[in-house]
């Protein structure tokens, strides 16, 4: 067992002896500590309602984006609270929401973060569940002591009949705890009672068996780990609605540094339906101040839920955000929603992760930045209710909306069928800019010839909004593709992807007269495409194909301040123009004899 470290802090709060003699007597007295704030290098006054321009500090302390600050000076601290809007290494910019007073501070004046007193424990060991945020001096001694994670604070000493005080600064002397960093589960009555022994920071170990959690789930509200071993089972406590098996909740603030490793969650019965809420692993994000980063899952295994394998959503707004979430060796099976489900996930990675046999979508990224690298997606969308799954917006990856995305050397296997009635399409790329497919290989036992299968679809138009022509901008680099009816297909209607570029496919084993279809005939598309060989035995290489272009009102429209060498083909013409990079420019015609 390894100790936790905390800190010891001790003070002796004085008092003059009466008002008329400034000697120094213990006395009792009320210690609140705060996070370290900053003096004022200059002063200020704000109005109410006002923001203020930026003020000079001499150190930032611990002062943040969104914290509350008051004043003080002369023994006292002042109203109104103030909100911090922006912080530098010796600026601060504040806010005066007050109605009704003024705000204002003079050189020398402390800022006191006033917002989340710090939590004070009395003993060594008791590090958990068992702080106040208020302590007394005793009145003989005037000493005050305890112990705090936090090596650095401002403490404001609050004495009755004499002025306030604030100790700026001041620290504590790390000590360690008895309290261990790796709790056992083994050792406990249930993981409820395990996982509160846990300290910020610590590790609960599962020990190989199987364990039913906790009615609504295992709740993680704090930066730990969780570390099982090979036999580790963590089980729902039942197959039934809201009964995820790990529930992360960040409880309006920003919870950092929580991991899964080696886990094994499953149903203790295996669903015949879909199970709202039945989730191994849940995250919500509520627009309440909360926030999640360094997210880790390595080596879980989520197997037969009655909703999503990996349920994370975020809102988007007010922070409410997933930052450097990271999935190592996941394996989602078999489960009745979708794989992996995330939204407002930003730095969302995915290293050698399954995801194989979900009723709906491998994995679906809403408005998020993911990556997908050496993952493999087999046999998803196998659902057939129409009212759960689209034929066109859905696939065994589905990126809906998202900024940027990467799929790299992955593997899609058995996405057509009769095992999909109604979803037929490996990649699904919906209102996703910049996204890249790199090196990925897409194979079927045999080829379905539905209009509906693709191996990659592209379409900047969505089924959530009315469609339009927008700049998609995609990659498709080179990619294999066997019995694909369809290979890939950048839309040409009225959601057309502008700007996409779509290197030489190896296509085998389809039938199909067009097996990438390209918006080749589409005026201001902007695609580009390099090569892909015409199929059949002795297929020529079929070069570069430019961008096609109609003029109108006689003349194609000019592209001024652009440099030379941009090349259209003016369908209008039937001839190759290049731009000529003058001030006034023109296109120039390229003559073909």
């Amino acid at each position: 067992m390894l100790a936790a470290i905390i800190n010891r802090f001790m003070m002796i709060i004085y008092k003059n002896k009466s008002s008329t003699d400034a000697a120094q007597v213990p006395t009792s007295s009320t210690i609140q500590l705060f996070r370290v704030g900053a003096n004022l290098t200059a002063s200020f006054s704000l109005a109410p309602d006002t923001d203020s321009d930026t003020i000079a500090i001499d150190d930032p302390g611990q002062l943040k984006f969104g914290d509350t600050v008051k004043v003080f000076s002369g023994g006292a601290l002042h109203d109104p609270g103030l909100y911090v809007e922006a912080v530098t290494a010796n600026t601060i910019s504040l806010a005066n929401t007050s109605s009704t007073l003024t705000a204002s501070g003079a050189a020398g004046d402390r800022l006191v973060i006033t917002n989340g007193a710090l939590t004070v424990y009395p003993t060594q060991a008791a590090t958990s569940g068992t702080g106040v945020t208020s302590i007394s001096s005793d009145a003989t001694t005037g000493v005050a002591q305890g112990y705090v994670h936090e090596k650095r604070f401002d403490a404001v000493v609050t004495i009755s009949g004499s002025p306030t005080k604030v100790i700026a600064d001041d620290q504590s002397i790390p000590v360690y705890s008895p309290l261990p960093l790796v709790v056992n589960a083994a050792e406990f009555a249930s993981l409820g009672d395990a996982i509160a022994a846990v300290p910020t920071g610590g590790t609960l170990f599962i020990p190989a068996a199987d364990y039913t959690v906790p009615n609504g789930g295992l709740i993680v509200s704090r930066s730990l780990a969780i570390q099982g071993e090979p036999g580790t089972r963590l089980i729902a406590n039942s197959a039934g609605t809201n009964q995820p098996v790990i529930k992360i909740t960040p409880g309006g603030v920003e919870l950092t540094a929580v991991a899964l490793r080696d886990l094994k969650l499953i149903n203790p019965t295996v669903p015949t339906a879909p199970i709202s809420g039945n989730y191994g692993v849940q995250c919500d994000v509520p627009s309440d101040g909360s926030k999640v980063s360094a997210l880790t899952l390595e080596r879980v295994n989520i197997v037969n839920m009655g909703d999503d394998g990996i349920h994370l959503h975020a809102l988007g707004g007010s922070d409410s955000f997933f930052v450097f979430v990271t999935l190592r060796d996941v394996y989602c099976t078999t489960n009745w929603g979708r794989g992996l489900f995330a939204s407002y996930a930003n730095l969302l990675n995915c290293y050698g992760c399954y995801f194989n046999g979900n009723q709906l979508d491998g994995a679906r990224a809403d408005l998020c930045e993911v990556a997908f690298y050496a993952c493999a997606f087999e046999n998803n969308c196998k659902a057939s209710d129409m009212s759960l799954i689209d034929g066109t917006f859905d696939g065994q990856v589905y990126l809906r909306g998202c900024a940027m995305s990467r799929l790299d050397g992955c593997h899609f296997e058995n996405f057509t069928g009769s095992g999909h009635l109604v979803n037929k399409r490996a990649v699904m790329i919906e209102n996703s800019s910049c996204t890249v497919v790199s090196g990925c290989a897409f194979f079927n036992a045999g080829e379905d010839s539905s209009d509906s299968e693709r191996g990659i679809y592209c379409t900047w138009g969505g089924g959530f909004q009315t469609p339009a022509p927008g700049v998609t901008a995609c990659a498709i680099f080179p990619n294999s593709f066997t019995n694909v009816h369809v290979a890939v297909e950048i839309d040409a209607g009225d959601g057309a992807a502008q700007d996409c570029v779509v290197f030489p496919q190896r296509i085998i084993g389809t039938t199909s007269s067009v097996p990438v279809k390209l918006p080749t005939a589409l005026s201001d598309s902007g695609i580009v495409a390099l090569g892909n060989r015409k199929l059949g035995t002795g297929g020529l290489a079929r070069g570069i194909f430019v961008p096609p272009l109609q003029e109108t009102a006689g003349a194609l429209p000019l592209i001024t301040g652009s440099p030379a060498g941009y090349m259209l083909f003016d369908t209008t013409l039937g001839t190759l123009r290049i731009w000529d990079g003058r001030n006034p420019g023109k296109w120039l015609t390229v003559q073909v004899t």
